[in-house]
Formats: structure tokens, C-alpha cells, sequence
């Protein structure tokens, strides 16, 4: 054998093979140092660096030669790449005179790969140490590491990227936990605020509730040592608010999220608009935000404030490509929505969805499959009631196929909270197209859907969400229960109600409290039809009370018409079953005060069924205690709602009756 090519074996023989890096743990690999002569500054470098909690040290059986500092480069990322780790240390050791250094290069696997780096030289302390400057500079390699793989997990926003963060997250909280004694005050508090950030990006896909209460702690901690009013400073009570805001929202815990609003309120201030304008457009867009998810889950008086700020947010994000302006159309045309529906007006209803639709051009399917979903899931939302409000089948069917195609892009596997909110969606369209087509297997396919909504995984995360497939499960269910004359079913539906109420309690949720107490006096009214037992009339009027309780025309109106609207209808049921004037004069009492809070807030889309209503109270009035008064009063409304119904007017056995339901009996839930 030639001597060269033996040579060259036994150097291939005692050469080791590269290592790879661990995924648990930030990783730091070095070389073999030139010149280094027994290998002794690098042992001393990878002692103190093992010191060092959350990092995972590895030595490399390699050497790169900083004669060429591009060709270094280079071999330094093919190096990075085949071993997997996070940072690269590799050099040379200086002497000269009886004194040594070592100059060191960092290379991290960021987006400055490929960039000629610049070396660093160190001398060791007294006791063989590595000197401070090179813990700084370490700390900064660390945060560029950190930084950039955050913009890599930033960058998937629309696609599902939990699979992503979640191990970025577990590596990050080692590197901060562990190697806590080692980071200066402000390197600590930029780490937190990652973390804390990285932390509500994993909740948003996953529904963890736990780790947001991480993200709030990790912020209140970072506050104490960021200087005020500085950008850092902004982003940590951003990330604050925004965490707190979320928690609050799911947990339906008003204290949380207001204190999240009012972290936001304080972050809108002329002064931060003119230093930070981007990180204001944010504040501003989330306080918005807040009092939309207020106007939903509390009282409905927030809901104007919160379209006026968001229609000033997107005053300073005009650009029609952007994705943070796509993103504030997105949550606008969720609280046009609700004031559509509270308003019963077409013309917002109609802003509403065309509001999404523009944000639909920018959140494609193709490049943001998520974000589309969501907003496709809003405008089904949208239609649907907007065919509610017209009587128009078509709409609410096809916005039974936009909640279909928003679920093609949220597997349930991957993102359960809004699989099952789309399901949800799914379930209150089957529900509105079997009621009114009286169609017993679309209302079957509705119930499947609650079902699936209502898993024990949903009630964990999002009571509140799980709550509203409940609500959702008793109304079809009592559907089903009436067509198919099954008293028995109509009960299941009652408890289904009763288990959302759990999730609902009155001091937390009024409004929707109030939402689904009504819902039982319907059902308890459906159960009445079927056998005839007064009781489920005086159980309705109670359910009916209690939902009154805790709304007013100013704060919660649709739920008040609906809760006033449904406690004369049961009087008049009451009366005319007994024969009893008292009831019926209750009747006409609830009905004509319904009536001119209508007239009084320009509620006139509500005002013919009450009508039609007041008319067949009076009409009975008249049977059980004939005078001209009575007689010439019900002839009036009847004459009214024959007019104002186009001929539409039909007397029924009992009573006048076109069929126009009022209000829809159940809130749709908007996604955030």
C-alpha cells in the first residue's frame, strides 16, 4: 500500500462521525481550534459553556481554516446543517510573547447564514474562565438564534404551524429557565417576551388555556424590567393584553378581559401613535377587538365603540395587500354582523359581507388556508343570518356550504376549537333549512353536527364554545321533537339547554344566560302544544322572567324583544287555554310595551309578528269578554297587520298567522 493512501485510512478511520444535535434543547457545536495545541483552550471554552443551564454542548471532530473567511463560512453552514445545532463556534488561538488568545466566529442557523462573518478575540480570566464579553456576545447570538426562528414560525400565520412551535417553545423555556442566572436583566425580559408571544401563537391553534396563563406571567415578569414607554416596553403590554384579552374571552371572565381592554385603551394614546405608529395600529385594532368580544358576551352597548375603532385602525393601514388590514376587515365585518342582526337591517348585513369578501381577497385560500377558513366561517355566519332576516332558503343554504368549505382547511386533528365552532356554524344552518322545510333528515344531520361540537376536549378548553353547541343541540333537537310530535325528545332538548346554562351562568354571561333560558320557555311552549299540560306554560313563563332579569332594551335588546315577545305569547296561550281575561290582558300589556320600544329605537322589521300577536290577544279578549272597545281595537291591528304582511294575513283555527319568526333564536357566534 502507498504511504499516502494509508495514511489517508487511518485519518478517515480515527476521524468520528458528526453527531446530531438534540431537538429538545438549543444547541451549541464547536470545532477543533487552530493552533490549539493539546486541544486546551477548547476544553477550557466547552467547560464553561456545559455550565451554562438549557444549552446542549457539542464537540466537533472538525477544524475550519479563517484563511478564506467566504470559503469558512460556507463550511461553517454545510457544518450547521449536517449536525442540526442551533450555533457554530469555530476560530483559531492567537500567542505571541508568552501571551494567548482565542478569536472565535459565531455562525447560527438564522438568516445570516452565508454572511462573512467577523471574528471575536477573547482572553481567559485568572482562573481559566471565559470573560465576560464573551457571555455578551453569546447572549446576542442567542437572541438573533431566537429572533429569527420566531419570524420563521410568525411567517406560517394562515397555515397550521403548531407542530412548529410547540417544540421551538419547549426549547426556548429550557434556554430561559435553566440558564437564568447567566442572563443580564434585558436579555431576560427580550426572552420573555418571545416566549410570551411564541406562547399565544401555540394557545391560538391548540385552545390551551394554561399556557396563556403562562404568556401573562412571563410578561407581568418582563415589565419589571423594561424601561417605559420604550418599544420593548410596548410590545411586552401588547403581548400582556393580548393574552389576557384571549383568556378572558374563552373563560367568559369579564375581569380578565377588561383588564386586557384597558391595557389596550392605554396603548392608543396620541403619543405612542406618533413614536410607534405600527405597534398603535396593533393596540388599536385589539382594543376594538375587545369591545367587540364585550358586545358578544356581555351587553351589546360596546358594539358601536368598537366598530368606530376599528374603521380608525384601518385609517393607517390603507395598502389593499396588506395582511394586518385583511385581518382588521376580517374581525370589522364580524361586528357589522352582529349589528346587522341586532338591528335587523339588510343594508349593514350586506357592508358586512361585502367587508369580509375583501378581506377574502387577501386571506386566499392558496396562500393562508387557515385565516380563509376563519373569515369563510364569519361570512357563513353572516349569510346565514341575513337569510334569516329575509326568509330566503337559498342564503341559509349556502351558507350551510361555507361553513362546508371552511372545514376542509381545519382538520380537527390539528386545530379542534375551530373545527368545532365551524361544526357549530354547520349545525345552526342544517337547523334553520330542516325547520323551515320541515325536514326531519336536514334537522338529523344538524344534530350530528352539535354533537360533534360538544366533545369532552371543547368543554375543557372553551366552556363557552362547548356551551353553544349545547344551545344549538336543544333547539334541533326540540325541532325534531315537534314535527316528529315527540314529547320525549323535546325533553332531551330541555336538558341540553340546562347543560349549556351550566356554562352560562347570569353574573358572568347575562346575555347569553338570557339567550338560553328563553330557548327553554319555547321548548317548554312546544311541549305545551303536544300535550297539553298547563305547567309547561307557567315553567315557560318563569324560564322567561329570569332572561328578563337581566336585560334591558338599552343593553341587550334582542334578547329583551325575544324574552318580552315570548312572555305574551305565553300569556295569551294561558288565556286562551283557561278562558281567563287576566292572562289575556297580560298578553296585551307585554305585547304593546314590545311593541313601542320598537317604534321608539326604529326596530320596524320586528314590529309585524307583534303585531300579528297583539291582534289574535285582542280578537280573544273580545270572544271571552265582548265589548265594542275590544272588538273595534282587534279589528284595527288585524287591519294593520293585513297591510303591512302585503295581503300575506291567514286566519288558523286559533289565530291570525303569516309564520315570520322573531327574533332568531339563537345569536350566531362570530370568529375572532
Amino acid at each position: 500500500t502507498r504511504p499516502f493512501v494509508s495514511t489517508s485510512l487511518a485519518w478517515l478511520r480515527n476521524r468520528r462521525r458528526l453527531p446530531t444535535a438534540s431537538t429538545s434543547r438549543f444547541s451549541i457545536a464547536i470545532t477543533h481550534l487552530i493552533n490549539d495545541d493539546g486541544r486546551h483552550a477548547e476544553q477550557l471554552i466547552v467547560e464553561d459553556l456545559r455550565d451554562f443551564g438549557g444549552i446542549e454542548v457539542i464537540c466537533l471532530d472538525r477544524t475550519i481554516s479563517d484563511i478564506d473567511l467566504d470559503d469558512a463560512a460556507r463550511q461553517a453552514d454545510d457544518l450547521l446543517r449536517a449536525v442540526g445545532s442551533n450555533v457554530l463556534l469555530w476560530g483559531r488561538v492567537l500567542t505571541y510573547d508568552g501571551r494567548s488568545r482565542v478569536k472565535v466566529y459565531w455562525s447560527s442557523n438564522s438568516e445570516r447564514m452565508g454572511e462573512t462573518p467577523s471574528g471575536t478575540r477573547y482572553s481567559f480570566t485568572d482562573d481559566l474562565m471565559l470573560p465576560d464579553l464573551f457571555w455578551d456576545d453569546m447572549i446576542v447570538a442567542l437572541n438573533v438564534l431566537v429572533s429569527a426562528t420566531n419570524a420563521q414560525i410568525d411567517s406560517l400565520d394562515g397555515s397550521y404551524s403548531a407542530t412548529r412551535v410547540a417544540p421551538f417553545v419547549a426549547k426556548l423555556r429550557k434556554l430561559v429557565d435553566d440558564g437564568a442566572t447567566r442572563w443580564g436583566p434585558q436579555q431576560l425580559s427580550s426572552l420573555y417576551l418571545i416566549l410570551a408571544t411564541s406562547y399565544f401563537s401555540l394557545s391560538e391553534q391548540t385552545g390551551d388555556n394554561c399556557i396563556l396563563q403562562d404568556a401573562i406571567q412571563y410578561c407581568r415578569t418582563a415589565l419589571q424590567h423594561a424601561e417605559h414607554n420604550t418599544e420593548h416596553c410596548i410590545r411586552l403590554k401588547l403581548s400582556l393584553a393580548s393574552s389576557l384579552s384571549r383568556l378572558g374571552e374563552r373563560t367568559a371572565d369579564r375581569r380578565v378581559l377588561e383588564e386586557g381592554l384597558t391595557v389596550h385603551e392605554t396603548l392608543t394614546s396620541d403619543e405612542i401613535r406618533s413614536k410607534f405608529p405600527d405597534l398603535w395600529v396593533i393596540a388599536q385594532w385589539n382594543y376594538a377587538t375587545d369591545l367587540h368580544v364585550l358586545a358578544e358576551r356581555f351587553s351589546q352597548t360596546t358594539l358601536d365603540q368598537a366598530i368606530h375603532a376599528y374603521r380608525k385602525a384601518l385609517e393607517y393601514r390603507t395598502d389593499p395587500e396588506s395582511t394586518q388590514r385583511a385581518m382588521i376587515l376580517h374581525n370589522l365585518g364580524g361586528a357589522l354582523h352582529r349589528l346587522g342582526e341586532r338591528d335587523g337591517s339588510d343594508d349593514i348585513l350586506a357592508e358586512a359581507i361585502e367587508t369580509l369578501n375583501e378581506a377574502l381577497r387577501v386571506r386566499t385560500r392558496g396562500k393562508l388556508p387557515v385565516y380563509w377558513a376563519l373569515t369563510t366561517f364569519n361570512l357563513g355566519n353572516t349569510v346565514l343570518t341575513r337569510g334569516e332576516l329575509l326568509h330566503d332558503t337559498n342564503l341559509i343554504e349556502q351558507s350551510a356550504n361555507l361553513f362546508r368549505s371552511a372545514l376542509e382547511e381545519l382538520p380537527r386533528w390539528q386545530l379542534p376549537i375551530d373545527w368545532a365552532m365551524t361544526q357549530a356554524g354547520l349545525g345552526r344552518a342544517l337547523r334553520r333549512i330542516g325547520s323551515s322545510n320541515k325536514d326531519v333528515s336536514a334537522l338529523a344531520d344538524a344534530e350530528q353536527a352539535f354533537r360533534r361540537a360538544a366533545s369532552d376536549q371543547v368543554r375543557a378548553s372553551q366552556p363557552l364554545l362547548w356551551s353553544h353547541a349545547m344551545d344549538g343541540l336543544g333547539s334541533t333537537l326540540s325541532s325534531i321533537g315537534y314535527l316528529r310530535r315527540d314529547a320525549r325528545l323535546v325533553r332531551e332538548g330541555v336538558v341540553a339547554y340546562n347543560n349549556a346554562l351550566s356554562e352560562r351562568p347570569p353574573d358572568r354571561m347575562p346575555r347569553l344566560w338570557a339567550t338560553t333560558n328563553n330557548n327553554i320557555a319555547s321548548a317548554n311552549r312546544l311541549l305545551f302544544e303536544l300535550d297539553a299540560d298547563f305547567h309547561h306554560l307557567e315553567d315557560a313563563a318563569s324560564c322567561i322572567c329570569r332572561a328578563l332579569s337581566v336585560c334591558t332594551p338599552e343593553d341587550n335588546w334582542l334578547e329583551w324583544a325575544r324574552g318580552t315577545n315570548n312572555l305574551g305569547e305565553v300569556y295569551l296561550s294561558m288565556g286562551i287555554a283557561r278562558q281567563d281575561s287576566l292572562q289575556l290582558r297580560n298578553a296585551i300589556v307585554e305585547l304593546k310595551k314590545l311593541l313601542n320600544v320598537c317604534e321608539a329605537l326604529g326596530r320596524e322589521w320586528a314590529m309585524l309578528p307583534i303585531k300579528i300577536s297583539l291582534a289574535n290577544a285582542l280578537m280573544w279578549l273580545n270572544r271571552i269578554t265582548p265589548s265594542k272597545e275590544h272588538l273595534d281595537a282587534a279589528t284595527l291591528m288585524i287591519l294593520e297587520a293585513y297591510n303591512e304582511s302585503g295581503g300575506k294575513l291567514r286566519f288558523y283555527g286559533e289565530g291570525f298567522s303569516i309564520g315570520f319568526p322573531l327574533p332568531p333564536n339563537e345569536p350566531p357566534q362570530s370568529g375572532r
